[in-house]
């Protein structure tokens, strides 16, 4: 089939060579007619206005020595109206467009106003008492007739070099023709002569790419299927092979559903291959997830797939490549870390509830011991009969306040372990005002300064994972200060810029070794001793953030200028959307 094309190729040559000389030829007759149909009417024009108006002054004179025999309006004003000449003007002005034309056509505008000047002075001359021949009446009349003549004569001789020119240009550009159709002939079969050598070894070439492409597909590591663009398999590479269990002779031209069959792990349902996509949309097509192959044994595998379209040079799409591969191991894999993410996640709570009641014990500490204390300074006055109204309800009041501190305390930790399975609008520093109540005691005992710069704004998200994020980076600047001497300072920054929230959470800490800071968010890394750390709490922070909030958070070690004093410490940066 590719012989019988090539050799069409001279065929085609000469075909186009005739064309290109045919289009030539007919536009140089067009514009050869263009030419003519603008300028050989106007020529017409001037000399019937020449004939007429000598004719017309010609009896006029005739008139004007007393021949009663003259209709002066038919033979003698009739040319001097020029009325044909006028219509002619407005019709030629769209005609003559070109430079020349509209010198052509002022000369023409020029040409109406002496005419109509000459009409004018005949008017006056006939209504004139004194008709006598050589007065000054006929001699201006006469001087405006030879005026107009003149100019006609001048006008017709350049419009004959207009005509002329063009004649002697179309002569020569036939020439021109006939010399390009034999030199454009010589030339094409000096080409076709080496066209039919260069196709030889084009064909050698295609040969040996097509062996190489084969080989390539044969050793690839994916499975490779192609077919025509209709859908029918052409090919199939080892690797497809295995897995499809059909052999490539078997395979070939049979349609792609029936070797690659397909479906949904979850439903169970056939899925549609990508191929039919591809051919009609002419687009790379991918497979959704959880897509099985069952091969022609029954043997399922999960592949992840794309299609694409082959094209050829002129782009129009002559079938398609489907690429896949075997992802079963893969997947069981991706299981097991599945699997694993879930046990870090419940550690994670599990860590959170102890870190909790490890801060409801510091929250209950002091209402407990006030509430011990009141009730044992009532039973101890009631002993000693001391005990008046106005001590007993001031002890009350202060035993109710204690326990309505302590109630406080358990709502909030309650809202905290309550999962938020839909995002929700909530105040960026209200969540951070939830956060420091449950910290509040911590913070206290270890006299732990928190500098607040804080904006207000609205967030569209997971407060109560957001707490524990906020709590899991307090608790870290806590731990890391406990043993610290001198000022504790922890600097929290909440702003908004554009459409994103941003917390910097900065201590005075000392900061975290350099080798190890891009570490801190790996699952059970921690610098603490085992007996007090877990090393989930900042990679569960990191995964909130990143995954259920589409935020990023970040650590660097910064130093800072705090009431005159130079400090370095870790700061984590969270970034996330508003909206």
């Amino acid at each position: 089939m590719q012989k019988i094309k090539k050799n069409f190729i001279p065929i085609i040559a000469m075909i186009l060579i005739f064309i290109i000389d045919l289009s030539l030829i007919f536009t140089t007759h067009n514009n050869w007619n263009n030419s003519m149909t603008k300028y050989f009417p106007l020529k017409n024009e001037i000399q019937n206005l020449t004939f007429n108006i000598t004719e017309s002054h010609l009896w006029f004179e005739e008139a004007i020595s007393g021949d009663k025999t003259i209709n002066l309006e038919k033979d003698v004003m009739k040319g001097f109206k020029h009325k044909k000449f006028s219509e002619y003007i407005v019709k030629a002005e769209p005609l003559l467009n070109t430079e020349l034309d509209k010198e052509f056509y002022e000369r023409l505008l020029v040409l109406d106003d002496q005419v109509d000047n000459l009409y004018e002075l005949a008017i006056y001359r006939w209504d004139f008492s004194e008709r006598e021949i050589g007065n000054d009446l006929d001699q201006e009349f006469d001087e405006a007739f030879n005026t107009v003549i003149l100019n006609l004569s001048d006008f017709n001789n350049v419009l004959n070099k207009k005509t002329n020119s063009e004649f002697e240009n179309k002569e020569i550009f036939f020439s021109f023709v006939i010399i390009f159709f034999l030199s454009a002939n010589f030339l094409v079969f000096i080409l076709l002569f080496r066209f039919r050598r260069e196709s030889v070894r084009y064909e050698d070439n295609i040969h040996e790419e097509k062996e190489k492409a084969i080989i390539t597909l044969q050793s690839i590591g994916d499975a490779v299927i192609t077919t025509d663009a209709e859908g029918y398999i052409t090919y199939l590479n080892p690797i497809a092979q295995e897995l499809t269990s059909y052999t490539n002779e078997q395979a070939r031209g049979k349609y792609l559903d029936l070797v690659f069959n397909i479906i949904n792990e979850s439903t169970r349902k056939p899925v549609q291959t990508p191929v039919q996509k591809v051919l009609k949309e002419g687009l790379i097509v991918g497979l959704a997830n959880h897509t099985a192959l069952i091969n022609k044994n029954g043997k399922e595998y999960s592949i992840e797939d794309s299609a694409a379209p082959i094209r050829n040079k002129d782009g129009v799409i002559i079938g398609t490549v489907l690429v896949f591969h075997d992802i079963t191991k893969q997947k069981k894999v991706k299981e097991k870390l599945n699997e694993s993410e879930k046990i870090l996640i419940q550690q994670s709570k599990m860590a959170a509830m102890g870190e909790m009641l490890e801060n409801i014990a510091h929250q209950w500490r002091q209402p407990l011991s006030l509430i011990s204390t009141t009730s044992t300074g009532i039973k101890l006055k009631k002993e000693l009969d001391d005990l008046d109204d106005e001590f007993l309800i001031k002890s009350l009041d202060m035993i109710n306040n204690s326990t309505q501190h302590l109630s406080k305390t358990i709502d909030d930790f309650r809202g905290f372990f309550k999962p938020n399975r839909t995002k929700e609008i909530f105040i960026l520093e209200d969540s951070y005002t939830k956060t420091i109540s449950l910290l509040s005691s911590k913070l206290l005992n270890r006299e732990i300064e928190v500098v607040e710069n804080i904006s207000k704004f609205e967030i569209n998200g997971f407060e109560n994972e957001l707490v524990q994020v906020l709590m899991n980076i307090f608790n870290n600047s806590i731990d890391a200060l406990e043993k610290k001497e001198g000022i504790k300072v922890v600097i929290i920054e909440i702003s908004q810029i554009d459409d994103f929230a941003y917390i910097k959470i900065l201590d005075n800490a000392g900061g975290i070794k350099d080798e190890i800071l891009d570490r801190v968010f790996e699952p059970y890394f921690t610098t603490k001793n085992q007996s007090h750390g877990t090393g989930i709490g900042l990679y569960m922070t990191e995964e909130i953030i990143t995954k259920h909030m589409n935020g990023l958070i970040t650590v660097v070690n910064k130093s800072f200028n705090y009431n005159g004093n130079e400090y370095t410490g870790a700061m984590f940066e969270i970034e996330l959307p508003i909206k």
